[in-house]
């Protein structure tokens, strides 16, 4: 029983040094990241040119300069002017961003239909923010729809008719559907996933025309 009661203490003593140590290791993650804006993204080099704060990991001031990423996925659904959170390296003597967080958006994206007639994209959609796709159709056109997500999504969709806003579909809390759509008439018409809760959703997206 002493022995018990022993390691007991002993849990107890070290469990908040752990915690502390944790706490500091964040807290000094974060501070070696940097406040940046895009200003352009070269999917094609694997490069993003930042205007951004002082890099203190590397003794750098606030400038505007091209950087190189350690993974062109960090790339994607970027564009000019957003705002990110971002660290860096020198890696094989080229300073190379290795981390990169884009700030919360919501996601506005026009319909292009390829070839085919077909329209794929996989989108990310913050806590608390929605993704809509948007396109113009005529009266009598069909649209086969379909999507799934990495975690449940508030979706509709829906267009405008004068002031009234007109909701086909509307589907509370679901991580996947599909369907087709018949246009009442000729209208803009928006596919639309909101997320409300408190991690990001990961949505895979295809409409057939």
């Amino acid at each position: 029983m002493p022995l018990l009661r022993l390691l007991t203490a002993l849990l107890v003593a070290v469990a908040p040094l752990a915690q502390a140590q944790g706490a500091a290791s964040a807290a000094a993650g974060a501070a070696a990241m940097a406040d940046g804006e895009v200003r352009k993204v070269d999917l094609a080099q694997g490069k993003v040119t930042l205007k951004h704060g002082p890099l203190q990991s590397l003794d750098m001031p606030p400038m505007t300069m091209v950087f190189k990423v350690a993974d062109p996925k960090m790339l994607q659904g970027l564009k000019e002017g957003d705002k990110v959170r971002f660290s860096a390296d020198r890696i094989n003597g080229a300073i190379t961003v290795t981390r990169l967080v884009a700030e919360a958006r919501n996601e506005l994206i026009d319909i292009a239909w390829n070839a085919d007639r077909v329209f794929e994209r996989q989108v990310q959609v913050a806590p608390k923010k929605f993704a809509e796709l948007c396109g113009k159709l005529g009266r009598g056109e069909q649209v086969a729809w379909s999507f799934e997500g990495s975690a449940p999504t508030d979706f509709n969709i829906h267009y405008h008719q004068g002031k009234q806003v007109v909701y086909p579909q509307q589907q509370a809390a679901v991580a996947g559907s599909s369907g087709t759509l018949v246009a009442p008439l000729d209208q803009d018409y928006c596919w639309m996933w909101t997320n409300q809760g408190a991690a990001e959703v990961s949505l895979r997206i295809r409409l057939q025309h």
